[in-house]
């Protein structure tokens, strides 16, 4: 049986410990793999102290959280794939192609990475 893990789902498993003002996704050699982004350091803190080795689903999808090297995600559209909360009116993807997501890079604590075990 598959298990759907989009940005509603991460959202509605990470919004308790803090406001999430950003969240994308992507599939890597590893697996399905999400940045959040908090507000607040003490929140992406607390969200990783809470939910670490912890399923999403009932014996499913097993979180295995760390903190990203990045201090900032910029998210370019909205759609299943990635959300900004802090934009709500980002376009769901650009005309004509697919979308993508940037990263800015800097040192930061403020981001989870996330891993799920299947």
């Amino acid at each position: 049986m598959l298990y759907p893990i989009m940005v509603d789902v991460l959202h509605q498993v990470f919004s308790p410990h803090g406001f999430v003002e950003k969240i994308v996704t992507f599939q890597k050699s590893a697996g399905f793999q999400a940045l959040i982004q908090y507000q607040s350091r003490s929140a992406a803190v607390m969200a990783r102290n809470t939910l670490h080795g912890r399923n999403i689903y009932d014996g499913c999808c097993q979180l295995d959280i760390q903190y990203s090297n990045l201090s900032e995600l910029q998210v370019n559209y909205n759609n299943e794939r990635s959300r900004d909360f802090t934009n709500p009116s980002l376009p769901s993807e650009q005309r004509g192609r697919s979308a993508q997501v940037s990263y800015l890079h800097f040192n930061g604590l403020i981001i989870v990475h996330t891993q799920f075990i299947s």
